[in-house]
């Protein structure tokens, strides 16, 4: 069984890129080794969380079936922003999409939370079933709907705060930092790159 921690870690984990995999360097005009690292600068109100759940062996591609242990509740990602965090919440889940099946084919299912009976919901097609919060965590996971917690309910249509409502139509922002290994040719500093990538 992984951790939604270990997800996170391995997706902001330094990226050395060598051999085919060189960075073009635009002020060299030649490709060389780098370092790559994603952040995140700032969160959305709705997160999305995609787990790879495939993997290359040789030539063929294999489906992953890990169990991923991810909180229905409190995601932290604080340790994840490095942009403004005087703003930044925690996620709560409200729903899950489901894959069974291969890689070619195969059937979806989906856990949805009602946020006003605080219940969640199995959807199947076209069957609706009541279930228990801890079933919600299964092998077949690999889209979680994450909502920030605010001082009002996603869904409530009580909520009239204009600045709620507003940070929703704001993009998140992840930064891709590119640290050449080796000096620059046209100066006595490595280059950097920063990359600012609207999600």
């Amino acid at each position: 069984m992984g951790q939604s921690q270990d997800c996170l870690k391995l997706f902001s984990k330094e990226e050395r890129l060598t051999d085919s995999n060189r960075f073009y360097c635009s002020h060299c005009k030649t490709h060389r080794d780098a370092i790559k690292k994603m952040q995140i600068w700032k969160v959305p109100p709705i997160l999305l969380v995609h787990l790879k759940r495939f993997k290359y062996d040789g030539r063929w591609r294999e489906k992953l079936q890990t169990l991923v242990d991810f909180p229905l509740d409190n995601l932290d990602l604080s340790q994840y922003v490095i942009g403004p965090k005087h703003t930044l919440k925690k996620y709560n889940l409200y729903a899950v999409s489901n894959h069974y099946g291969g890689l070619d084919g195969g059937h979806y299912t989906a856990y949805c939370k009602n946020p006003l009976k605080q219940r969640w919901f199995k959807f199947d097609d076209h069957e609706v079933s009541d279930v228990s919060a801890s079933s919600v965590r299964s092998a077949a996971a690999y889209i979680f709907f994450y909502s920030r917690c605010n001082k009002c309910d996603t869904y409530s249509s009580l909520c009239k705060d204009d600045t709620f409502l507003s940070d929703y139509k704001q993009p998140s922002v992840m930064i891709i930092h590119l640290f050449q290994s080796e000096h620059c040719a046209r100066g006595k500093h490595k280059c950097i790159l920063n990359v600012s990538k609207c999600l």
